[in-house]
């Protein structure tokens, strides 16, 4: 699970680093075309997020026994607005120190009220343009936050068995996709019911047999895995790359959640298997770390690269080569996993997550020398690692969801 985050984080870096770099390019140049490329697929990540929540909500509601709609608001709201308030007021602070980035309206009445619906996650639900640019997604996340429970409730899913849940699900998102195509907006939200999917498979056992589960996976995720992202880029792309393809953005969006849904549903499905390849890869330690700070990563990289961009105009004024754009970044990413650690560790961790070790600063981690710990360099080490990944368990067998009682979050533990 962490380790998926960890790639759509990833995926959602490439977007904003072409957005605010890409001039370094020649326009029209093979790095422009793959830059542009990147930046496309790159926007699946978010969609990744949306296939990991409906996974994580959806099971937390539906295998709940003594569920409360009030409690699991509240610790949904509690997850999310610690970290986003910080960024936030981080960027109200910006506007009246560089007037020329606001985006806060002239007017002080119009001011006030852009603030409160941004405070509120207002923006993507609603035509209104965000402050903290992700913050779009967010209001999606709390929709389906909000939705999902009173959806599962009010047609009493949990007495119904997998197979009803399936098909249930199967006509509610063709309907919406259909809806979609005529005009509706929000397609991506389409997207969580993916994730709805894969916890109803990776929970039905008895109904499918494991060795046609297994064959069934074996072919599909590598075509899945080589072909979702081109895929993708190719459905948004083809109007302008093919004079004989013409089709408008909207049938463009809907083409591609529609291929998203399955392919990124099956990727993740094989992400959540006790062996093979893929799950070896995805529990990889640096994809882990990545994914459990993901959440602060994302609220914060479009900020650090802002800044960086602004550093890398003054220092070069002229004569940039398209060379240091690819060149500048690993550099720029590695900027951005520096200030999501301080904030993880500065805020995510204190306020929203229960911390498995106590306490944990990262002032005093980076201030204390290696020697002093029991154990030299390699405990010091150890120590900033349980820290990052939160102490959580991660062994290679079948995962299962429940609410941990401890971080107050949804996640994945080995059987």
């Amino acid at each position: 699970m962490e380790g998926l985050r960890g790639i759509a984080v990833t995926l959602v870096f490439l977007v904003h680093y072409d957005s605010l770099f890409g001039d370094w390019l020649a326009p029209h140049s093979v790095g422009a075309r793959v830059a542009e490329f990147l930046r496309t697929v790159g926007h699946s990540g978010v969609d990744l997020f949306f296939v990991l929540s409906g996974y994580l909500i959806y099971g937390a509601v539906i295998s709940a026994r003594d569920f409360s709609y009030a409690r699991f608001m509240q610790r949904r709201l509690r997850r999310i607005y610690p970290t986003f308030l910080c960024i936030f007021g981080t960027y109200l602070v910006l506007c009246f120190l560089l007037p020329g980035e606001s985006k806060l309206p002239p007017l002080r009445g119009a001011a006030i009220l852009y603030v409160l619906e941004n405070a509120l996650l207002l923006p993507g639900m609603f035509s209104i343009t965000p402050l903290v640019t992700v913050a779009w997604s967010l209001s999606y996340e709390v929709f389906f936050y909000a939705l999902i429970p009173l959806l599962v409730a009010a047609m009493g899913m949990r007495d119904w068995g997998v197979g009803a849940r399936l098909w249930a699900f199967a006509a509610l998102v063709a309907a919406f996709l259909l809806c979609s195509w005529m005009g509706i907006a929000h397609v991506q939200l389409a997207m969580f019911a993916s994730g709805v999917f894969v916890y109803e498979l990776t929970s039905a056992r008895p109904m499918v047999r494991e060795p046609a589960r297994r064959r069934l996976l074996c072919w599909a995720t590598p075509i899945m895995t080589v072909f979702a992202l081109p895929v993708a880029y190719l459905l948004v792309a083809a109007p302008r790359m093919f004079d004989a393809v013409h089709y408008s953005a909207r049938t463009a969006s809907s083409l591609r959640t529609i291929w998203l849904f399955f392919a990124l549903g099956t990727f993740t499905l094989a992400a959540f298997q006790p062996s093979g390849l893929l799950p070896r890869i995805l529990s990889a330690a640096p994809l882990r770390w990545l994914g459990n700070m993901s959440y602060s990563y994302y609220l914060v990289h479009g900020l650090t690269l802002k800044a960086m961009t602004i550093i890398a105009h003054r220092v070069w004024q002229s004569g940039i080569s398209p060379l240091l754009y690819w060149a500048a970044m690993p550099a720029m990413y590695a900027c951005t996993l520096a200030s999501a650690l301080v904030l993880f560790a500065s805020v995510e961790k204190h306020l929203s997550l229960t911390r498995s070790i106590h306490p944990f600063q990262v002032s005093s981690i980076m201030s204390r020398s290696p020697w002093h710990f029991p154990g030299g360099f390699p405990a010091s080490f150890r120590f900033l690692r349980s820290a990052l990944s939160g102490g959580w368990a991660w062994r290679q067998s079948r995962p299962s969801l429940r609410l941990d009682t401890v971080h107050d979050r949804p996640f994945l533990r080995g059987q």
